[in-house]
């Protein structure tokens, strides 16, 4: 995924993606907890493989195999 990032960039890329799984994982282990809870354990992995299947069915439609620039090169303003 790096490689999509200008190398300059590069760390604030990686400091903002850890941000989101941080933040991210904070909040699936909340919900989580309330549904083995109020739901139960059946319910509950029913739940997570659904949306697991789904996340990777977007991960299939969205990925390809070469890296594309965030900005197109002819875009690109210079500071002549």
């Amino acid at each position: 995924m790096m490689n999509i990032v200008h190398e300059e960039a590069r760390g604030q890329a990686s400091a903002s993606m850890a941000l989101v799984l941080g933040a991210a994982q904070l909040i699936a282990a909340g919900w989580a907890g309330w549904t083995f809870t109020n739901l139960g354990y059946p319910l509950a992995f029913g739940i997570i493989a659904l949306i697991a299947l789904c996340a990777g069915l977007l991960f299939r439609a969205v990925a390809h195999t070469e890296a594309r620039a965030l900005v197109p090169a002819g875009s690109a303003r210079r500071a002549d």
